[in-house]
C-alpha cells in the first residue's frame, strides 16, 4: 500500500486496518504497548485474527481473553544469556561488570540479548570498557511516559 493511500487520522486507519483483515486469518503482534489506548484501535473487528499485546505496564481496559504476566530473567537465568551469547571468556572474567549489566537491562531476555550481541561483536571480549559507574549504560525510563521504549538500549549510551 502506498504511503499515500494511508489515511491521516487514527481512526480512518483503524478502520482500514480492519478492512484489510477481514476474511483473513492473521496473528497481529503489538509490541511494547505502553497505554490501552495505543493497542485498542487496532484490534480486528473479527474472530478470525488473534492478537498478541506486549507490554511492561498492565492494560486494564483492554478487551483480552487471557493474560499471562511474565517475570523477568532471574539473575541467574539472565547471567546465562549474556555468557552464552557474549562469550564466557569476557563474562567469567568480569563478573561485577556483567551483573551491573543485566540489571541495567532490567534482567530483560530482549534487551540482554541485545547487549549480549553487540558485546560479542566488539573486538574487545571485554564486559566493561572504561565506562565509569556514573555513566550508565541504558537509561532507565518511566513505563507510562511518552517516549516509553523498555528493552531498549539509550540511543545516546549504545552498549
Amino acid at each position: 500500500m502506498a504511503a499515500s493511500a494511508i489515511p491521516p487520522m487514527l481512526a480512518q486507519r483503524a478502520a482500514l486496518l480492519r478492512t484489510r483483515l477481514a476474511g483473513r486469518r492473521m496473528l497481529l503482534v503489538l509490541d511494547d504497548a505502553a497505554l490501552p489506548d495505543q493497542v485498542q484501535p487496532l484490534f480486528p473487528g473479527e474472530s478470525g485474527c488473534a492478537v498478541i499485546v506486549t507490554s511492561r505496564a498492565r492494560m486494564p481496559g483492554v478487551a483480552t481473553g487471557r493474560s499471562i504476566n511474565l517475570a523477568p530473567l532471574d539473575r541467574a537465568e539472565a547471567l546465562h544469556l549474556l555468557t552464552r551469547l557474549a562469550g564466557h571468556e569476557g563474562v567469567g572474567a568480569e563478573p561485577e561488570a556483567a551483573n551491573a549489566v543485566i540489571e541495567a537491562c532490567g534482567r530483560f531476555p530482549l534487551t540482554v540479548r541485545i547487549v549480549a550481541e553487540r558485546l560479542a561483536a566488539r573486538s574487545s571480549s571485554r564486559v566493561r570498557r572504561g565506562r565509569s559507574p556514573d555513566r550508565p549504560r541504558l537509561q532507565k525510563r518511566p513505563v507510562d511516559g511518552p517516549d516509553h521504549r523498555p528493552g531498549r538500549p539509550h540511543p545516546h549510551h549504545p552498549c
